[in-house]
């Protein structure tokens, strides 16, 4: 921080706002062309006495120090190491990549109709839970009515909890927002628990999957001297990671002339 004070005949410049660190006094003077500089502390009496005889407080006009003229002097701090990547821009992409890569408008459509007539076949047979056999549906439990019915009541009840909170601390006089906070937290844990149970099962599953995907890799890399060959059918079907899929048939696609227009919507594949 550097603070400038106006006094008759002088100017002080005072470096370094750093508490129980050094001050540098900077004293110009028009009639000693030579600056001058002294190192001091703060606590010591000849700081002190220096400050006395070379400066006076600016003061309001009811006596007290005007601290207005204090400025603080902001700065910007960067990480001296970044790491940078390039990133390709979509336009630069092939035909091809983009439709291994994206889903076409035709395939967003075909999915969401997928999606809707899960959700009404689960929904028929009052299924909410992700089971075994259902690791299809994960994803759409809360479409369901009734997983949007529990959806909506815990959100309504948290809701409601920090309007009352609110209402009362207002009554009162009172502004407290760590027990809105609080409240909040009483009625969200169950939502919490839920989400990290999922989260759970969704790891268990994820990492089942690449333990697959992984013996596969490693029986293609390093096969194992064996009696008996595996099924080229199940060998391919661990192997599907390994080659991108093929691209669609025209008969599933949509064909644009347009260029104005971007083909593909930037919809990830999951």
């Amino acid at each position: 921080m550097q603070m400038v004070l106006a006094v008759p005949k002088m100017t002080v410049h005072i470096l370094n706002d750093t508490v129980g660190t050094d001050l540098e006094l900077r004293i110009l003077s028009p009639s000693s062309p030579i600056e001058k500089t002294a190192a001091c502390s703060p606590t010591t009496l000849e700081c002190d006495q220096v400050l006395r005889h070379h400066h006076q407080t600016p003061s309001n006009d009811d006596g007290q120090p005007n601290n207005s003229l204090r400025r603080v002097k902001k700065s910007v701090r960067f990480v001296p190491h970044v790491t940078v990547y390039p990133i390709r821009h979509w336009k630069n992409y092939s035909k091809d990549e983009i439709e291994r890569i994206w889903y076409s408008d035709q395939e967003w459509t075909e999915l969401k109709m997928a999606c809707h007539a899960m959700v009404a076949q689960v929904t028929d047979k009052s299924i909410v839970t992700v089971t075994e056999s259902s690791d299809e549906f994960r994803g759409l439990e809360f479409r369901t009515p009734q997983g949007h019915e529990i959806r909506s009541r815990n959100r309504m009840r948290a809701i409601s909890a920090v309007l009352d909170e609110q209402d009362f601390q207002w009554n009162c006089g009172e502004d407290h927002s760590e027990f809105i906070a609080i409240e909040y937290s009483k009625h969200a844990h169950v939502s919490m628990d839920a989400a990290h149970k999922m989260g759970l099962e969704d790891e268990y599953r994820a990492k089942r999957v690449y333990t697959e995907d992984a013996d596969a890799l490693l029986a293609l890399h390093c096969p194992q001297p064996s009696t008996t060959r595996p099924s080229p059918t199940l060998l391919h079907h661990k192997c599907k990671i390994l080659s991108p899929p093929s691209p669609p048939t025209t008969t599933t696609r949509i064909a644009r002339q347009s260029h104005a227009v971007l083909p593909w919507g930037l919809r990830g594949r999951a």
